[in-house]
């Protein structure tokens, strides 16, 4: 073809350039498709669950928190008895975490017994874990308020955490509420003594016996 044919004025040029435009297109179309098919597949593998950070396995989870066979929809009131009975008799025989797990599996399902409450709260102290056994009390304390033998846990659980003011409020209360029980005494010659005052603890343990 003749440079005279290419001139604008020939009716052919329209054409021409739309036929070179549809390959260039083709080509860079070809191109992506080949580029693409090139890089490599990202595969998305299923990664198999580590049994020890299963909530539901033998491994950690079930090691701090251990979980029924089952799991538990609803427990009735004979069955929450039926579980501290259990409880009872795991801390007869000294397994003391395995009834920590049934109580504590039992408040679930009735986060105010007081009965529930208080056990806890006693196994936390005789652990020595004041902290635990102080919100365990304060609940108690919630549904029961003239519960004096819960008020003088509770002041139990603030002396060993050096909570001396808070321990004091409880050890009035409780005595206003039993003023013949000796165990508030006692906490308060405890705490006495242990801020140097041996006279006044002296004097709280004469009047607890």
């Amino acid at each position: 073809m003749s440079v005279q044919q290419l001139k604008p004025d020939n009716p052919l040029v329209p054409f021409i350039i739309f036929f070179a435009f549809v390959i260039l297109l083709t080509i860079m179309i070809t191109n992506m498709r080949s580029n693409q098919a090139a890089q490599p597949q990202t595969q998305t593998k299923a990664v198999p669950q580590d049994p020890a950070l299963s909530l539901s396995g033998r491994g950690l989870s079930s090691a701090l928190h251990p979980m029924p066979k089952a799991p538990l929809k609803s427990l009735s009131a004979a069955d929450v008895n039926h579980l501290l009975s259990e409880a009872g008799d795991d801390l007869e025989d000294g397994h003391f975490k395995d009834a920590e797990d049934k109580l504590r599996t039992a408040l679930v399902f009735e986060p105010r017994n007081p009965r529930i409450l208080s056990q806890l709260g006693m196994m936390m102290l005789q652990a020595n874990r004041a902290p635990e056994a102080e919100l365990f009390l304060r609940k108690l304390l919630e549904v029961q308020p003239d519960d004096s033998t819960a008020m003088t846990n509770l002041a139990e659980a603030f002396a060993l955490q050096r909570k001396y003011s808070d321990s004091m409020i409880c050890i009035e209360k409780a005595l206003a509420q039993n003023p013949d029980s000796g165990q508030p005494y006692i906490i308060l010659a405890r705490i006495q003594a242990q801020t140097g005052s041996k006279s006044a603890a002296l004097e709280s343990l004469r009047r607890a016996y």
